[in-house]
């Protein structure tokens, strides 16, 4: 059971400031205040609502885990081109846009095992368009997509904003 002197340590650990946690439960940040200085008693049902809000556990989201950075090519470019992209920017896979949609995505492994030349165009060879999430969806949805997929395209408002790998796992 958590006390009233636990809540401002508790908070704080949580790295939520006073006002996040009375928007959060409904209450003013002066109540907050008051109440972590010993000046006010709150109600049992204030202080439910407050501790409740601090023991939510953070919904982790594709969007903490995504890379930013997103790099593109087109279906008529050259698959050299988009190995020497790939390589000099350290990226296994790279989706395939064709008017401001994804419409494929080409990995190291379809330039390496599938029978092409420099001149082979992106289109010959692409795989097909990878799974999309929300910037806001958990990121066990996207776990559990990279399961069966190379890669995981994130956007907001239907416009691409991210990318998820396997690596970017290994990073946090």
């Amino acid at each position: 059971m958590i006390k009233i002197e636990e809540l401002k340590a508790l908070r704080e650990k949580k790295g939520i400031t006073q006002s996040e946690l009375a928007r959060r439960a409904g209450v003013t940040q002066a109540h907050i205040a008051k109440i972590e200085s010993g000046k006010v008693d709150p109600r049992y049902s204030t202080f439910s609502k407050i501790i409740s809000e601090l023991l939510k556990e953070e919904k982790e989201t594709c969007e903490k885990y995504m890379t930013k950075k997103m790099y593109f090519v087109k279906p008529n470019d050259f698959i050299g081109a988009a190995s020497k992209l790939m390589t000099s920017k350290g990226i296994s896979q790279i989706p395939v846009i064709e008017h401001k949609k994804i419409v494929g995505l080409v990995s190291e492994t379809e330039l390496l095992y599938r029978k092409t030349n420099e001149e082979t165009r992106i289109k010959e060879i692409m795989g097909d368009v990878p799974p999309q999430v929300s910037k806001n969806a958990s990121i066990d949805v996207a776990k559990d997509l990279l399961h069966e997929y190379g890669a995981v395209i994130v956007v907001d408002k239907g416009m691409p904003v991210g990318i998820i790998t396997k690596a970017n796992f290994l990073k946090k």
